[in-house]
């Protein structure tokens, strides 16, 4: 629950405390001078009874959701009707016809009815909430009960993600897909570096600005800037980073680690494009031959050096005289470093057959 609705809807309750107090009062006052009349601290407590009770009932259903609630009034509504339906059947007749006693049949048909209507309507709201669109699809055909904005959800960026030259491709591969959300306190961030002194980082800036231009200029694409905030200046960034995305209910794209871990902790919804990477690397298997162009040497004279498309690095001892040319290699060792995936391989010399 985002931290501003809590306090408002703790606001709420102690209004309706209140007013079912004075309530209460109201009614004991009115019965002033009858026979039925009542002190006022019983309509006190009554109204301090009553309004605990409906708080705690609503305290308890704080999962059930609006969405919910209107597929319960739905499945509620065709219990009813299905119930309608069971008492217009000529029960009645079938009674009187067993029963000589009237009264009898009229106080079976009473029973009757009221289990119907209960049983159904139970069964109604509680088959209705198990179900899916498809199931309502199925009972009302062309009308679905879909969920809104499944894939518009909010997607908070953070400045690592917005410097990220791989941010444009990914959204147009729909790897990130979603209604974009970027704080004023990160865009200030942005402008900031694209006004630095120091000339990498201006450049930075610069081509995180004009990548931002190019997504506000894609219809296809919602980007919105949150100017709403309401933290606090003196906190970190990644504070009111996380801050955000409680309270906008958002998933955080980032590339920072540590502030993934965080955001985590807290219950916030995670993309950190560094594990999304990580997890498309291709699997390089000890003993897999690969076709490698050598294009440098290696920390070691004997060396050549290749890359993968994902970036990994292939080192291959006693290719040094093949640079510039493509190669089959056999990897024979690898490891995970801290930049990538890092791989030492061997040049393949098949045996000659005499």
């Amino acid at each position: 629950m985002r931290p501003d609705s809590t306090f408002q809807i703790n606001i709420i309750r102690i209004v309706f405390l209140f007013i079912a107090i004075f309530s209460g009062m109201a009614v004991c006052a009115s019965t002033t001078g009858s026979a039925l009349e009542t002190p006022v601290w019983i309509g006190i407590l009554a109204g301090v009874g009553l309004a605990m009770a409906i708080i705690f009932i609503e305290h308890a259903s704080r999962q059930f959701t609006l969405r919910g609630f209107s597929r319960a009034t739905f499945g509620l509504m065709i219990g009813i009707f299905c119930a309608w339906l069971l008492n217009k059947m000529p029960l009645k007749e079938l009674l009187n016809s067993i029963i000589d006693d009237s009264i009898s049949a009229g106080t079976l048909m009473l029973i009757y009815g009221l289990l119907t209507y209960i049983v159904m309507g139970f069964l109604g709201v509680v088959l209705a909430l198990r179900s899916g669109k498809e199931d309502f699809a199925f009972i009302i055909p062309y009308i679905r009960f879909r969920q809104s904005n499944v894939n518009e959800q909010v997607l908070l960026l953070d400045s690592s993600v917005i410097l990220d030259s791989r941010l444009p491709e990914l959204i147009e591969a729909k790897v990130i897909e979603g209604n974009l959300m970027i704080p004023q306190y990160i865009l200030e961030e942005v402008n900031q570096m694209a006004n630095s002194g120091n000339t990498s980082v201006k450049e930075r800036g610069k081509r995180a600005l004009g990548t931002l231009d190019d997504l506000r200029k894609n219809k296809e694409i919602k980007l919105t800037i949150s100017r709403n905030e309401e933290s606090n200046e003196t906190e970190a960034v990644e504070v009111k980073l996380v801050t955000s995305a409680q309270v906008n209910n958002a998933k955080l794209i980032t590339t920072d680690d540590a502030l993934a871990k965080s955001a985590r902790v807290q219950n916030v919804s995670v993309m950190n494009l560094d594990e999304v990477a990580q997890a498309l690397q291709p699997t390089v298997v000890v003993g897999e031959k690969l076709k490698l162009a050598l294009t440098r040497t290696g920390k070691e004279e004997h060396q050549g050096v290749g890359y993968l498309q994902d970036g990994s690095m292939i080192v291959v001892n006693h290719g040094i005289s093949l640079i510039g040319t493509t190669q089959e290699v056999v990897a024979v060792s690898k490891m995970q470093t801290s930049t990538g995936l890092l791989v030492f391989a061997e040049l393949n010399q098949p045996e000659n057959n005499a």
